[in-house]
């Protein structure tokens, strides 16, 4: 564009600020250009399959994967989405869309197509910076059909695992009580007879009898985590811990142990599940007492991401030499059995308690001695599928 030379002043002027206008305009045409280049890159590099919709449900817009996923061309402009409700087994599916456009909140669900195939369908609401403008909402598509035959798999493998621990667990039990009956009854019947030797072997054969019977026990509990548990719901863990020391009070006077316990919050999950959590816990740190006179800490702390840490800290001797990783693992003695604490499957169950309730769970020795054993639960229900896949197991 040329100025050309003027004699009024002010015609000069206005022509040199649509000059400079122009300019600018011209400069946020070539920034919007490419940002929609780098836009459409970015779309087909993710592979989205993403179907664009107005505030009355017409589609505005779609992805190159969503074409394909729903055989869209530019005729559908303008259409309403519910043809796309119409491909997949959701009834809901413009309630929801509308839900999510008036409340301004997300919503995901995992869908079946009517052809066959499960996608993961996720719906956002579209910003705007106009405050006139309706909104409208972004639709979301993602192939899980591999996800859902991998995890049917891991199921069915899970279940057939459980089964396999059931039985071997439940059908040995009789073989077990038979070896002790067995052995008491040859003691009461020859006992005078027997010389120490013979005394000897006998307690052996009974010991072993009533180790392989605790560790059955353990593992038919150890299987039962998921298969007999009860159904998730928000509860004062405070609760679950005054319930869990009164099944230990005649342990605790005995030890004469003192308790130092911190206010703690609700939670979601098994409450009797996780009053044997902390029966388990307490009664792990009365078994490994050192020579002082117990001690257990109780505390709870939020973390960064929502979940709360409840800890159980004792004074007692503690896990030495690197052993803190095997702590959780089913039938593995941190200690010689001939020790008597037990056949190492406890703590085996808690893990398994904390890991069906979606937390974690971590052993940490202190290096003057004790223990602490720390664990993270829900304050409350997590997202819908997560805690419908929980309560199923």
């Amino acid at each position: 564009m040329t100025i050309v030379p003027a004699s009024d002043p002010a015609l000069n002027d206005v022509a040199e600020q649509l000059y400079d206008l122009r300019r600018s305009c011209q400069t946020l045409e070539d920034r919007i250009a490419a940002s929609a280049e780098k836009f459409d890159n970015l779309v087909r590099a993710a592979a989205v399959a993403a179907v664009f919709v107005d505030a009355d449900l017409a589609i505005s817009d779609f992805t190159p994967n969503a074409a394909r996923l729903f055989d869209l061309n530019d005729a559908d402009i303008g259409r309403t989405v519910s043809g796309l409700g119409c491909r997949i087994a959701f009834d809901q599916f413009n309630d929801s869309i509308r839900q999510v456009i008036t409340s301004r909140t997300p919503f995901e669900r995992d869908v079946l197509q009517i052809d066959g195939g499960w996608l993961a369908m996720r719906v956002h609401p579209c910003e705007s910076a106009d405050p006139r403008a309706r909104g409208g909402a972004i639709i979301i598509f993602r192939d899980i059909q591999s996800l859902k035959i991998a995890q049917a798999g891991l199921e069915k493998r899970s279940t057939d695992l459980q089964s396999f621990a059931y039985a071997v667990s439940h059908d040995l039990q009789e073989p077990a009580r038979m070896i002790i009956s067995f052995s008491e009854l040859i003691e009461r019947r020859y006992g005078n007879g027997q010389d120490e030797t013979q005394q000897s072997y006998l307690e052996q054969i009974r010991s072993g009898g009533r180790r392989l019977r605790d560790m059955l026990d353990s593992l038919l509990r150890y299987s039962r985590v998921d298969t007999r548990g009860a159904p998730m719901t928000d509860f004062p863990l405070d609760r679950a811990l005054a319930a869990a020391r009164e099944t230990l009070s005649d342990r605790i006077a005995r030890e004469d142990a003192s308790f130092e316990v911190a206010p703690l919050p609700s939670v979601w999950g098994d409450e009797a599940q996780l009053r044997w959590v902390l029966r388990e816990l307490i009664e792990n740190a009365l078994k490994f007492r050192s020579d002082r006179r117990p001690h257990l800490r109780i505390q709870a702390g939020r973390r960064s991401d929502g979940l709360w840490r409840i800890a159980v800290s004792d004074n007692g001797i503690g896990i030495g030499g690197g052993q803190a990783e095997n702590a959780f693992r089913i039938f593995k003695r941190l200690r010689d059995h001939a020790a008597g604490h037990g056949v190492g499957a406890g703590l085996a169950v808690v893990a398994r308690i904390v890991e069906r309730h979606g937390g974690e769970i971590q052993a940490e020795s202190a290096e003057d001695g004790g223990t602490t054993l720390w664990f993270t639960l829900h304050g409350h229900a997590p997202a819908p599928s997560a805690a419908r896949a929980l309560n199923a197991g």
